[in-house]
């Protein structure tokens, strides 16, 4: 009970290890929301992509076909050429604008699922550590408590016999009183 009074006057308490294991839980559970969400962004980004990279395949095999059928028109094709080219290079301008957001995403999620890897493996590194210091605190704190408990008998022991031998002696000590005050 003074262990306990100790640990409470302080203010502070420890947390249970199902408490703590509940929140490591909820925290484990939260980030693989958050993982799951962005890989499904990445997932569409990369559907765009490759949809957008399908229009454009689609758009240069058009243009092909027109310019073999429009061979012999003179100006009007090669305006109407420049014209195509300059959507082309609109689209391979947005592609590699898609590319680069794309790379960007997909560099900065390696980044921040190793930043998550690095802080769950430094806290079950730590968890880790706490558990194998469990056992060692418990039987320190139940070899002190023994050792506690082992000097109150002792103490509660002597102090039987001390009220023994003081209970003898007060009984001698009365019938001695006694024996006097008979003699008077």
């Amino acid at each position: 009970q003074r262990f306990h009074a100790r640990a409470t006057s302080s203010g502070r308490t420890a947390a249970p290890p199902t408490m703590r294991a509940s929140y490591d839980s909820a925290l484990l559970a939260a980030v693989q929301r958050q993982l799951a969400a962005f890989q499904q962004n990445f997932e569409h980004s990369q559907r765009e992509y490759h949809q957008a990279d399908r229009l454009r395949d689609a758009a240069l095999a058009r243009l092909e076909e027109k310019m073999t059928a429009s061979e012999g028109m003179g100006a009007r094709v090669d305006k109407r050429i420049g014209e195509l080219s300059g959507s082309c290079k609109g689209l391979s301008d947005e592609m590699q604008a898609q590319i680069r957001r794309v790379d960007f995403l997909d560099k900065r999620f390696w980044e921040q699922r190793h930043e998550l890897e690095d802080d769950l493996n430094k806290k079950i590194s730590d968890m880790e550590h706490g558990i194998q210091k469990a056992p060692t605190s418990m039987r320190a704190l139940s070899q002190a408590l023994e050792e506690q408990h082992k000097g109150l008998a002792r103490r509660l022991h002597r102090l039987e016999t001390d009220f023994g031998e003081r209970h003898v002696t007060h009984e001698d000590t009365r019938s001695e009183v006694y024996n006097i005050l008979a003699r008077l």
